[in-house]
């Protein structure tokens, strides 16, 4: 096997031919308002909230956005 050294612009190449989905697009703006407004939630709480709980809402992003059952097969 040979190594073929490529910069990032050749790697992504295919990649950034693929089509967008409106739909799929739409989701992910949505995801990524709840969450935006989800942190300015946070910003006026006390200091005391942990790790955790700004973990969660992470994970609440992630998941929506990208466990798709459309992708799954």
């Amino acid at each position: 096997m040979k190594l073929i050294i490529q910069n990032p612009k050749q790697a992504l190449k295919s990649l950034l031919r693929q089509a967008v989905l409106r739909a799929d697009f739409d989701a992910f703006k949505k995801n990524l308002i709840n969450l935006l407004d989800k942190i300015n939630i946070i910003e006026n709480q006390p200091a005391d909230e942990t790790e955790e709980h700004l973990k969660n809402n992470i994970r609440d992003f992630l998941r929506d956005t990208y466990s798709n059952p459309r992708l799954k097969g």
